[in-house]
């Protein structure tokens, strides 16, 4: 700041200017400072201003994480319902045929396998603190199957049965003797199965299983072979002996010797549904639990993440109006043919935290019921 001197004159009383006296200037007197006082107010409403910024951005950022639970959760609802509810309505479907419970077999013991056994189109295990009621020892062990020891405990199971393909109308009628199925086909994809698949043959009164041990095009005929004693590839070595056909006479029982033309060859489709400890990990790198599906033979497959619960009730018929009269689990239903009704109840969560109380994880309940279309 620059000092401005002026020399301001000294009069005597008579009014004459006898000397003068220097007298110090500071600049502008309008350029003044803050005082501490001030200064501390404007610290104060500084951090007050920081302060309300940081909270709200921390705010926006937990409802963020908060809505995007939401929505993962959601959408992964809509997923396993719609996938669940697509199978359930299937099963039991066996194209025209009256009675599936009544499906004869060229397998050992007129035994079908327990994947593929249509006489049953709905098989449920009720998740319970100890283990499973019914058992899961009917379902296959080892290679390619269910790995138990990665089940949740307390979740249920759940097994659909129905032919997948649609009916392939046979060529030529079949004999006792007949090594071969000859039926219409332009490609080996529109036929719905392939070597080593279980399939039918079937009309609308009664229907045979038996083992594809071959399929050959020719032209717009696909000559589906079923040999004696060959077991598919996929099969673990401990069922090898149930998975192969012990006679090729195929025909249906007391109707004659040969299916006519009327009749078609179909495959047999199963889904088993549970939920097992997934390929992914938490940010907190913990399990995750997810919805599985095997699908035939072969290995299961992980769809959904993050479905901490499965369960079960089945809406069953007691008076042959095709109408539940009793909503049951699985350990307490005596005979899955009257089953009309399948509810849901998935419990889905959030994969990491989204800072609710507890753990942070949001979850949520949905609940829907599907019908069985073939028991109506």
């Amino acid at each position: 700041m620059t000092t401005i001197l002026k020399e301001l004159p000294i009069k005597p009383r008579a009014g004459r200017v006898i000397g003068t006296v220097p007298l110090r200037y500071q600049g502008n007197p309008k350029q003044v400072g803050f005082t501490l006082t001030e200064m501390m107010i404007a610290l104060a409403l500084g951090s007050a201003i920081t302060l309300g910024a940081l909270q709200l951005f921390a705010a926006s950022e937990q409802n963020h994480r908060l809505l995007q639970g939401q929505s993962r959760v959601q959408e992964s609802a809509r997923f396993a319902l719609s996938l669940l509810g697509q199978d359930i309505r299937r099963a039991g479907f066996a194209s025209c045929l009256a009675d599936a419970s009544q499906i004869h077999s060229v397998l050992p013991a007129n035994s079908l396998p327990w994947e593929f056994d249509l006489r049953s189109a709905v098989a449920g295990h009720e998740g319970l603190t100890g283990g499973w009621q019914p058992s899961l020892a009917s379902i296959p062990s080892g290679t390619g199957q269910i790995n138990r020891a990665r089940l949740i405990a307390g979740a249920d199971l759940l097994t659909l049965r129905f032919l997948a393909s649609g009916d392939n109308s046979l060529v030529e009628a079949t004999t006792a003797d007949a090594s071969s199925i000859k039926i219409a086909a332009g490609s080996l994809d529109e036929l719905g199965f392939a070597r080593g698949q279980l399939a039918l043959v079937h009309d609308c009164q009664q229907a045979t299983a038996f083992v594809v041990t071959d399929i050959a095009l020719s032209g717009n005929m696909a000559v589906v072979h079923h040999a004696v004693g060959q077991a598919p590839d996929g099969v673990s070595i401990d069922r090898r002996s149930q998975w192969q056909n012990v006679s090729t006479d195929l025909r249906p029982v007391g109707q004659g010797d040969q299916w006519g033309r009327g009749a078609a060859v179909s495959a047999i489709a199963s889904q088993t549904w549970f939920l097992a400890e997934g390929a992914g990990r938490t940010a907190e790198g913990a399990k995750v639990p997810s919805l599985w599906r095997k699908s035939g033979l072969a290995n299961p497959v992980e769809l959904v993440e993050g479905v901490e619960t499965m369960q079960l009730v089945y809406g069953v018929d007691t008076d042959d109006d095709q109408v539940p009269n009793q909503y049951l689990d699985a350990s307490r239903v005596s005979n899955w043919a009257r089953v009309m009704t399948v509810q849901v109840s998935l419990v889905i969560t959030s994969l990491d935290d989204v800072g609710l109380d507890g753990d942070g994880r949001l979850r949520q309940r949905f609940t829907q019921t599907f019908q069985l279309r073939n028991r109506a």
